[in-house]
């Protein structure tokens, strides 16, 4: 980026311009102007229509640098093509009848003399000879440049997105996001009932009562909510409901122009700035930094964190300072319009947003129930699941949390009874969705399943700094994969038996080809089983 023009050479050129057409203009603001010159020429580096034109101009800035001398207008001015491009971005049809208005309309403006001369060259390119005397050069080409970055300031903006968008990759981040949501097997999102745990004024005049049961959903879809604490025990749905919420958002980001990020703060290992983590996210990398910060100044970004309680610092005072960066940068001044949604089990000393707007999520009533069965269970056995949980309908507790019940309605699709202890549900829910893969699908790798989960988690237990069902690498697993099968002469593909994994729900990708168990109570399934 940005290697197309040199920016040093063009603010050379034009900061005496500046300063005496607009005396009060900053250097950040002629920065940003020239950053968005060259923003604008990389989004057209490969487009057909545009890239001879860009790339004349990128190796008249390598000749100048290498061999040194000037530009040559001839090669470098086309005021009309670098207006297409702006009108382009916006979807407006340019038209170049009369350029002389168009220029006048720009943020600041040459004046008439200067623009005239401009408006000369550009009629007769060809008869402009590259040996000027240097202030006739110095003066034509300040006045060029002077052009152009007032043509890109009126688009900034534009500009900016369209940039960023590009890379992002906004289409392949938007369907990764779709798809995964839409892969998990029988699965339809049943909005839990929350209730407000502190008065929010905002909330009370929106009609939202202290002591009312509304849908998340509905909460969300509060513009005047802009930091919303979500809390509630392991298992109720918290992290279901964010991955709900930003598949919501893909699915209506051409309209509502708002890119979901999710972040599980369970990847969190060390101090590190939320901006990074967000960059991460949008694999762009901490040096596109300020493509973050472009996106939440024009409100273009939501933000979701979820699991304050699983962040996987071990130091204290390190998880403070974290947590301290982490609530600063959600509530201060300049993010306010940023809509940040962050989960928690509970609201204490060691979590953030504290007294922003808190909501505790309240599971599940019977008619959820009914409801979740039949988004969660394949057609010809809903009715099968509905009686036998009729039938024992003592058992299940009045409200019940949403992954323990897509549990016990795997178990008992394949059992076809009611598991006899609900408190080991999470067991039981492991061996017979193993077991199903064994027998059912006739899959040979289901048999290495538990044997390489153990022996993971053991070898993750090994170090004395462990924490519980903290993320593994993608090549640490294979690695141990490989180790466990190399101990035991077994013969399997490391690789296929974790997507296998993934694929069952057992472990999933919290972070790219960062891996950890879906449920920690899986991990500590293994871990008993790594010990004995």
């Amino acid at each position: 980026m940005l290697s197309r023009i040199n920016k040093n050479f063009i603010y050379q050129m034009i900061n005496e311009k500046y300063q005496k057409i607009h005396p009060k203009i900053s250097l950040q603001e002629i920065e940003d102007r020239i950053n968005c010159l060259a923003k604008l020429l990389d989004i057209y580096q490969n487009n057909s229509k545009y890239s001879f034109w860009v790339n004349d101009l990128e190796n008249e800035f390598k000749k100048v640098e290498e061999e040194g001398g000037m530009l040559c207008l001839a090669k470098i001015i086309n005021l009309s093509l670098v207006l297409q491009m702006t009108y382009d971005l916006k979807k407006i049809t340019y038209t170049a009848q009369d350029l002389k208005s168009l220029l006048k309309l720009l943020p600041i403006s040459l004046d008439e003399e200067s623009l005239q001369k401009v408006l000369s060259l550009e009629d007769n390119i060809s008869a402009i000879s590259s040996k000027l005397p240097f202030n006739v050069y110095f003066d034509n080409i300040s006045n060029l440049f002077f052009i152009y970055l007032e043509i890109v300031s009126a688009f900034q903006e534009e500009i900016n997105l369209f940039y960023a968008l590009e890379k992002i990759n906004i289409s392949n981040y938007l369907d990764s996001i779709i798809k995964e949501y839409e892969s998990k097997t029988n699965f339809q999102y049943i909005p839990s009932s929350v209730v407000q745990m502190e008065f929010n004024y905002s909330a009370y005049e929106q009609g939202i009562n202290n002591e009312d049961f509304v849908s998340f959903i509905t909460l969300n879809e509060n513009e005047e909510l802009k930091k919303i604490k979500l809390i509630g025990y392991a298992g109720v749905g918290k992290t279901t409901t964010l991955e709900y919420i930003c598949y919501l958002d893909a699915l209506n980001f051409w309209e509502k122009k708002k890119i979901p990020v999710l972040i599980s703060l369970i990847v969190v290992d060390k101090d590190i700035p939320i901006e990074v983590l967000i960059a991460n996210k949008l694999n762009i990398g901490k040096e596109n930094i300020e493509i973050v910060n472009f996106l939440i100044k024009n409100n273009y970004l939501n933000l979701y964190l979820d699991g304050v309680n699983e962040i996987s610092i071990l130091d204290s005072m390190v998880k403070r300072t974290f947590l301290n960066r982490l609530e600063d940068f959600v509530i201060k001044e300049s993010n306010s319009a940023l809509k940040v949604i962050v989960t928690d089990r509970d609201n204490d000393e060691v979590s953030v947003l504290n007294n922003c707007a808190t909501y505790l999520i309240e599971g599940m009533t019977k008619k959820d129930v009914d409801a979740f069965v039949k988004g969660n269970t394949k057609k010809e056995n809903v009715q099968m699941v509905q009686d036998i949980l009729n039938e024992h309908e003592a058992m299940i507790p009045p409200i019940i949390e949403p992954i323990r019940l897509k549990n016990l309605i795997a178990i008992i699709e394949y059992e076809k009874k009611m598991p006899e202890d609900l408190d080991e549900l999470s067991e039981i829910y492991l061996n017979a969705i193993i077991d199903r893969e064994k027998n059912e699908k006739k899959d040979k790798l289901a048999n290495y399943i538990n044997g390489a989960l153990t022996f993971l988690v053991k070898k993750t237990c090994e170090k004395t700094d462990w924490v519980s069902n903290a993320p593994t690498s993608y090549y640490k697993v294979i690695d141990t994969f490989n180790l466990y099968k190399q101990e035991n002469n077994f013969d399997f593909d490391g690789e296929q038996l974790l997507n296998l994994i993934k694929k069952m729900g057992i472990l999933k990708e919290v972070e790219f080809q960062k891996y950890a168990f879906t449920d920690e109570n899986f991990f500590h399934i293994y871990y008993y089983q790594a010990i004995k």
